[in-house]
């Protein structure tokens, strides 16, 4: 097949257009990279010269005095200048500080020297802190009881003692209701029978005196609910007294 010479001057011309243009915006492109790098370059070197002002021709603007000293105030104690603003007193040239006066020690071994050796300490429970105070207080004060209403039962049958414990809990004396009988504590108040407790019985002329204490401490802990004892069969009347 013949090729026509026009065909191939065009081909070779299109080719020789297209490597042309080709270089052309290679160089182009690379005289902006190094254009680019030139500028980053600039921008990172150190100035050759840094702007300076010289202030030994400097004049003060217009209505500004120049400070010459005269009206510092004295500072005291320390030449480093304060960082608060100077305050000026009319007829005060300087301000002291208070320092609070330490304590006088006591030289006990020349006062021990000079009475013979002996020291004399009476007078040193005057110097009793006063918390020791508080307590000799609470220690020499009276303690008061919680008074609560109670009234004294005696069982002196059987039949009384089994009524008895149908309502009562817990474990109760045995008692030979022919020459013995039961005291038992109950309560007249909203408090439960447990908190009394039988603390004695002690014979006092015509009358039988039952020693009883209130204690409302670990009642969960009490088994019975009621404070019982046994005693001698007696017609003396039956008094209650409360102790601690």
């Amino acid at each position: 097949m013949k090729i026509k010479l026009s065909t191939l001057f065009i081909v070779v011309l299109s080719f020789a257009l297209g490597a042309g243009f080709m270089r052309w915006w290679d160089m182009t492109q690379t005289q902006k990279d190094l254009a680019q790098m030139q500028a980053i370059f600039n921008a990172q070197q150190p100035a050759d010269s840094i702007l300076t002002a010289d202030l030994r021709t400097a004049e003060l603007a217009d209505g500004v005095a120049e400070e010459n000293g005269e009206n510092d105030v004295p500072q005291s104690g320390t030449d480093l200048p304060s960082q608060l603003s100077p305050i000026q007193l009319e007829g005060i040239s300087e301000v002291y500080g208070y320092k609070k006066p330490e304590p006088e020690e006591q030289d006990f071994s020349q006062t021990a020297k000079k009475s013979g050796g002996v020291v004399d300490l009476s007078g040193a429970e005057n110097n009793v802190p006063a918390a020791t105070d508080n307590a000799r207080q609470a220690m020499s004060s009276n303690i008061t009881m919680i008074e609560a209403p109670v009234k004294a039962r005696i069982i002196e049958t059987n039949e009384q003692y089994k009524e008895f414990k149908r309502s009562a809990r817990g474990s109760y004396p045995m008692a030979d209701f022919e020459t013995e009988q039961v005291l038992v504590l109950e309560s007249q108040s909203n408090l439960p029978d447990k908190v009394f407790e039988i603390a004695g019985i002690e014979p006092a002329g015509d009358k039988m005196v039952v020693l009883y204490r209130v204690n409302v401490f670990g009642l969960d802990k009490k088994t019975n609910t009621h404070s019982a004892v046994k005693m001698d069969k007696t017609d003396l009347p039956i008094v209650l007294e409360q102790v601690l």
